[in-house]
């Protein structure tokens, strides 16, 4: 098994897991919102992020939207959105906070010649962690279907992920 698809599986036990293991632990009646207002880079093959490229996001308590792009748009740009539900509250730790989010969207890119798409959806969490809860963690588990303009064999659906490095405003 390659590096990137054992990180991936780790990763999604640990989000799937995490809720669980402080099932005992309730959200304060008062939840505030978690920096809604985030900007930061982002990395993977994703819906949520498609290659190396910086991101914005707003996030309220129970629906959030964010727009990542490529870096430096040249010959070759990328760029995409997605919409996020988060279903349940957040837990709270004293310099920790912890809250899933399931997402659909889609990325894709161009250069000269060719355009794709990577249209899908996924689950992901929001860890703010610090004191202050400003910087925050993204990773992002999808199912993808990876289309090329003009190309016409039937699409891959390949199990995929990112992972950005976001501050909350």
């Amino acid at each position: 098994m390659t590096t990137l698809p054992r990180a991936l599986g780790v990763l999604t036990l640990w989000t799937l897991a995490s809720p669980l293991a402080m099932a005992g632990d309730t959200p304060a009646k008062s939840e505030p919102l978690l920096r809604p207002f985030r900007t930061g880079v982002c990395g993977g093959y994703s819906p949520d992020c498609f290659v190396l490229s910086g991101k914005i996001e707003l996030a309220h308590r129970y629906v959030g939207a964010n727009l990542h792009f490529s870096a430096l748009p040249t010959v070759f740009w990328w760029g995409g959105g997605s919409i996020k539900v988060y279903p349940g509250g957040a837990i709270h730790r004293q310099i920790l906070s912890l809250r899933p989010y399931l997402f659909v969207g889609s990325s894709g890119s161009k250069d000269r010649y060719v355009g794709s798409s990577l249209p899908g959806g996924g689950i992901g969490a929001d860890i703010h962690v610090g004191a202050s809860k400003s910087a925050i963690i993204q990773p992002s588990v999808s199912m993808t279907r990876f289309y090329n303009v003009g190309d016409t064999r039937s699409p891959s659906s390949p199990i995929s992920g990112s992972i950005s490095v976001m501050r909350g405003f």
